[in-house]
């Protein structure tokens, strides 16, 4: 209890975001792949967090966040639809181990989906992006960060919407400026549509992740921003450009 109250004194949060992201800038420079082990690692974590609000099975919530989230090095989107579909039929089965009525376990499964699926396909998005094309993978990096930072240090009540509108005119001045300089995978006549996707579903992956988190959910905090716009920008990219 004591360590909880720690960690939510502001000072440590903010030490705390600090020491992820050099770790993150660090990891993502020497090698993706490991920083995509090491985003598995907080995904794992954010999943057991979850667990704690929305369901009772934390090690089952970890291990199916995990399994979905390492997927995604074997580099084929494939194996990760499989390894979504074989947990969402394992969270399923855990449902029923309890036999306390249909009503019951639709809603035990339910949660326990929650509590892995957000954690896990975020995880999967950054794993198939470390291994299939780096330079998007740190663009989103960045876009996160920049996203992440502006909205916490827009963090007031009166800058609730400041932070996003901001942080969204942050990623998208990244996008252009990474395409200026001719580091950017997407080709010219897909770079406006490509801005668009990004800052719609790096809003969206800050939403849902306001959603589920509640303090101190360091880890969710940390990944939040990769919810949705990780997997949407290795599916544009795959669909403009291919592997």
């Amino acid at each position: 209890m004591k360590v909880r109250k720690a960690l939510s004194l502001p000072i440590i949060q903010v030490l705390l975001s600090l020491f992820i992201f050099g770790m993150f800038s660090l990891l993502l420079v020497v090698e993706s792949i490991v920083f995509a082990a090491f985003f598995t690692f907080i995904a794992c974590g954010a999943a057991n967090q979850l667990a704690r609000k929305f369901a009772s099975d934390r090690l089952c919530s970890v291990l199916l966040a995990a399994t979905v989230s390492l997927s995604g090095f074997s580099s084929k989107l494939q194996i990760v639809i499989l390894a979504v579909g074989g947990a969402l039929l394992a969270s399923g089965l855990i449902s029923i181990v309890g036999w306390g009525g249909a009503k019951k376990s639709a809603t035990t499964a339910t949660h326990l989906v929650v509590a892995w699926f957000p954690a896990g396909l975020a995880g999967a998005s950054v794993s198939l992006l470390s291994m299939k094309d780096q330079q998007t993978l740190g663009l989103l990096f960045v876009i996160a960060a920049v996203f992440d930072s502006t909205i916490y240090l827009m963090g007031s009540s009166k800058g609730r919407w400041l932070g996003p509108l901001l942080g969204s005119a942050g990623s998208l001045g990244i996008i252009f400026t990474t395409n200026e300089l001719n580091l950017l995978s997407v080709t010219p006549n897909y770079l406006e549509q490509f801005a668009l996707v990004m800052v719609i579903s790096v809003n969206i992956s800050w939403l849902v992740s306001r959603y589920l988190g509640q303090k101190p959910m360091w880890a969710i905090r940390r990944i939040g921003c990769y919810l949705v716009s990780g997997m949407s920008c290795y599916l544009f990219i795959v669909a403009t450009v291919g592997y």
